[in-house]
C-alpha cells in the first residue's frame, strides 16, 4: 500500500514539527467572522488537526487555550509517541494523539474513539477547526477524497478547515528539480537518496555553466540562472527532513487554485479566503489595468486566479467551509464584522513604518507601533484611521508583512517584568521545562501568536528566573554565576562571528544586565508574562 510506503519515509526521517502563524485558531476565527460566518469562540472550541507530526503546530495552542479540546493524528507512530510524551511533560491535557491512517478515521469516531474525550455521543462529535498544514498536495488521490469526506461529515455547520497546498503556476519550475531529484537517486540504496539527489544538484549548476556556450541566446540564460537558482535555494536550506519530504517524497501534487475549487465543490465545500488574506485589483497601480481585469476577471475565484499567476504563487494557505454557507465579500460589512477584535502588531518593525509613510497604510502603521506591544481595538483603529481606508490597510499589511499584523478575538495588554507585579505565566513553566531537559529536536518554542520562537538552553533557563520573587539584579547574578561554574567567558558576536570576548568581571556584570534587561522586554513583547 502507497501509504504504508509514505508512513515507512515518515519513521525514518522524522518530520520537524514547527507551529505555524497562519494556523492559529484566534487568528482563523477572526478571518471566519469577518466573512460573515457564526463560528464558535476559539476558547471553547473542537479542533482536529490532520497529519499533526509530533504536535508543534497544535501543542502551544493547546496551552494557550486551556478551555478547548484539540485532537491530532498522524500516520507515523513514532511522531506521535513524541507528541503524547511532549503534551504529558508540558502538563497539557486538553489536547489528544492518535496515530491512525485518516482513511481510517471516520470509523475510529463512529466506534467511539472519541466520545469520552470529547464528551460528546459519536453522533454529535464536530469541529469547529480543522486543520490540515503540508499534507493536502503530499497524499495519493484517493486519501484526499477520504479528507474531504471527514471535512464534509465532521466540520461543525459554520466550521471552517485550513488546508495549505502547493500550487501552479510556482511549482511548474520547482518540479524540474524535484523529478531531476528523483531521477537521479532513483537507483540508490534508501539510505544514500537523499545525499544522491543533492550531489545531483551540486551536478547540474556546473554542468549548467559549462553548457551555457552551446546556446547563448536570452532565454536560456534567463533559464540558466533560474535553474541554478533554485539548486542554490535547495542545497543551502538546513531543514533536512524538510527538503527530503518536499523533493524526494512519493506524493507532491500542486493544484492551480481553480482546480482546487472544483475538487472541494465535489464534497459540498466552498472557498472561504486564504490565511494570508487576498490582493485587490488596486495593487495593479493602473486604471486601465484594472478596469481591463475587473472586465475580463470579475468573480471571486478569477481574481484569486489571476494574481496566482501575476505573483507566480507556489503556495496556498486557504480556508474553506460547507458550500452551503454565505460568504461575506462586501467591505463595509466585513469591517463591521470584526468591529469588536483587536489588531496588533507582532514586532515593531521600522522597515514597515517607512515603506508605509503617504500610503494608506500610514496611519494604521503608526497607530499599531506606537501602541506595540498591546493591541487596539478595530474601533479604536476607527476612529483613527479612515474607515474606507482601515480593511483595505489590513489586507495590504496581512499581504506584505505576513506576520507582523496580527487580528485577534481578544485584547493585549503589555504586562512588563516587576518585582512581585508580574511573573512568567504559570502555564508556561512545564512547557518550558519541557525543552530545557530534552533538547529537543522535533519540537520548538512557540508565541502566543503561534510563531516559532528561538530559545537556547541559557534563555530557557533565565526565564524560568522571571518567576515574580527575583530581581533583575538576581537573574543578573545567577547568569554571571552559571557562566562561571561553567568557566565559559560571555562573547559579542557581529553577523555571526565573535568580535570580543569578555574578561573583565565588571564588564561582564553589565553585560549581563544589558542582555537580561533586552530578553525581559523579549518576554514582555512575547506575552509571556502574567500580572500577579
Amino acid at each position: 500500500m502507497i501509504n504504508d510506503e509514505i508512513k515507512t519515509t515518515y519513521e525514518e526521517l522524522v518530520y520537524s514539527s514547527s507551529s505555524f502563524v497562519q494556523c492559529d485558531i484566534d487568528y482563523l476565527h477572526c478571518l471566519a467572522k469577518m466573512h460573515g460566518l457564526d463560528i464558535c469562540l476559539p476558547q471553547n472550541s473542537a479542533v482536529l488537526e490532520i497529519g499533526c507530526g509530533c504536535g508543534g503546530n497544535i501543542l502551544p495552542q493547546a496551552l494557550n487555550t486551556p478551555n478547548a479540546k484539540f485532537v491530532g493524528i498522524d500516520l507515523s507512530s513514532k511522531q506521535i509517541e513524541i507528541a503524547k510524551d511532549a503534551a504529558k511533560r508540558m502538563e497539557i491535557s486538553n489536547i489528544y494523539f492518535k496515530d491512525i491512517d485518516m482513511c481510517e478515521f471516520a470509523d475510529f469516531i463512529n466506534g467511539g474513539g472519541l466520545s469520552e474525550f470529547l464528551n460528546l455521543k459519536n453522533s454529535d462529535i464536530k469541529f469547529d477547526f480543522i486543520i490540515m498544514h503540508g499534507v493536502y498536495s503530499w497524499i495519493p488521490t484517493f486519501v484526499r477524497a477520504k479528507f474531504l469526506e471527514i471535512v464534509r461529515d465532521f466540520l461543525a455547520p459554520q466550521g471552517i478547515c485550513f488546508v495549505s497546498y502547493n500550487c501552479y503556476p510556482g511549482w511548474k519550475y520547482l518540479e524540474i528539480q524535484r523529478d531531476f531529484m528523483r531521477f537521479s537517486a532513483a537507483a540508490t540504496p534508501r539510505d544514500d537518496k537523499f545525499q544522491a539527489a543533492l550531489d545531483s544538484l551540486t551536478f547540474k549548476k556546473v554542468a549548467l555553466d559549462k553548457m551555457a556556450y552551446v546556446c547563448s541566446d536570452l532565454y536560456n540564460e534567463f533559464r540558466i540562472n533560474i535553474e541554478k537558482t533554485h539548486c542554490d535555494a535547495i542545497l543551502n536550506t538546513p531543514n533536512k527532513s524538510y527538503l527530503y519530504h518536499e523533493y524526494l517524497e512519493i506524493c507532491n501534487q500542486p493544484f492551480y487554485f481553480l482546480d482546487f475549487v472544483d475538487d472541494i465543490g465535489e464534497f459540498g465545500l466552498g472557498y472561504v479566503c486564504d490565511s494570508f488574506i487576498e490582493p485587490y485589483y488596486e495593487d495593479l497601480n493602473d486604471k486601465t489595468l484594472v478596469e481591463f481585469a475587473m472586465l475580463n476577471y470579475p468573480e471571486h475565484h478569477q481574481k484569486e486566479q489571476i494574481f496566482d499567476f501575476l505573483n507566480n504563487s507556489r503556495f496556498r494557505n486557504s480556508i474553506i467551509t460547507h458550500a452551503s454557507n454565505k460568504i461575506e465579500l462586501n467591505e463595509e460589512k466585513m469591517l463591521e464584522n470584526i468591529k469588536d477584535f483587536h489588531m496588533i502588531f507582532t514586532k515593531q518593525d521600522i522597515n514597515l513604518k517607512e515603506r508605509a509613510k503617504g500610503t494608506i497604510d500610514e496611519p494604521l502603521v503608526n497607530a499599531l507601533y506606537e501602541a506595540y506591544p498591546a493591541s487596539l481595538s478595530v474601533k479604536e483603529l476607527g476612529e483613527i484611521v479612515p474607515k474606507n481606508d482601515l480593511l483595505r490597510a489590513f489586507f495590504d499589511l496581512s499581504n506584505y508583512a505576513q506576520i507582523v499584523i496580527r487580528l485577534r478575538t481578544t485584547k493585549f495588554e503589555a504586562v512588563y517584568y516587576r518585582e512581585n507585579k508580574a511573573r512568567i505565566k504559570q502555564a508556561y513553566i512545564p512547557y518550558i521545562k519541557y525543552f530545557l531537559d530534552t533538547q529537543s529536536e522535533h519540537l520548538g518554542v512557540s508565541s502566543i501568536f503561534n510563531m516559532p520562537i528561538y530559545f537556547d538552553q541559557n534563555t530557557l533557563e533565565a526565564s524560568l528566573k522571571f518567576d515574580g520573587k527575583n530581581s533583575i539584579d538576581n537573574i543578573v547574578k545567577f547568569i554571571y554565576e552559571k557562566f562561571q561554574k561553567d568557566k565559559i567567558l560571555p562573547t559579542i558576536e557581529k553577523d555571526g562571528k565573535i568580535v570580543e570576548v569578555i574578561k573583565d568581571k565588571q564588564a561582564q556584570i553589565i553585560h549581563f544586565r544589558k542582555l537580561i534587561k533586552d530578553f525581559s522586554k523579549n518576554l514582555t513583547n512575547g506575552h509571556f508574562f502574567e500580572k500577579i
